[in-house]
């Protein structure tokens, strides 16, 4: 056993906010509603987790809560940031990093084609990303599948459930296993 705190933690921040396992890889996301969030990568070798690297928000604007949700499978980590760019409205951006070594590198920021990534859960697996964006059309919500071509993300799908009302928020939390998504309203 082995208690995990942030490298930058304060008062403010919320250091396992969201937490994902793949393997010997683990992914701690903390808000932090001071200054910007951030994630934190563990490996663990035997029965010690040590710090791999700590991935901040490339865009770096305070109040994003960059670190919201987090999901990783085999190289590839995802973490939610629902507010970034909160000077502009707080549009909703995934960022996706991929390991490269022992060092994990963005990839790519990840939006919806309709505007509306306002995300609140995220999951993936191999080469599908799934986002639950429930505060979408008032409420309501979407679910967002994305895809990665030869390295590239895209979005295939943006899906909403056909007998929703305002404040169903469709995509409060999701999954994604092979092509088969799930999403949940509560």
């Amino acid at each position: 056993q082995q208690k995990l705190i942030g490298v930058n933690s304060t008062t403010e921040s919320h250091f396992g906010s969201s937490v994902a396992v793949y393997g010997d890889y683990l992914v701690v996301g903390e808000i932090d509603i001071m200054s910007n969030g951030r994630a934190y990568v563990y490996f663990r070798v035997g029965e010690i987790w040590t710090l791999q690297q700590m991935l901040e928000d490339p865009i770096g604007e305070q109040f994003d809560l960059y670190g919201y949700s987090v999901a990783i499978d085999q190289d590839t980590i995802v973490i939610g940031s629902p507010n970034s760019l909160p000077s502009m409205g707080g549009f909703g951006f995934v960022f996706v990093y991929i390991r490269n070594g022992i060092v994990w590198d963005f990839q790519q920021k990840l939006n919806a084609s309709d505007g509306g990534l306002y995300e609140r859960s995220v999951s993936i697996h191999f080469n599908t990303i799934a986002v639950g964006a429930p505060r979408v059309l008032f409420n309501q919500g979407k679910a967002y599948v994305f895809f990665r071509n030869s390295g590239i993300w895209s979005e295939e799908a943006n899906i909403s459930a056909s007998d929703s009302t305002p404040n169903d928020s469709f995509g409060h939390s999701i999954d994604v296993y092979n092509d088969v998504s799930v999403s949940y309203t509560h």
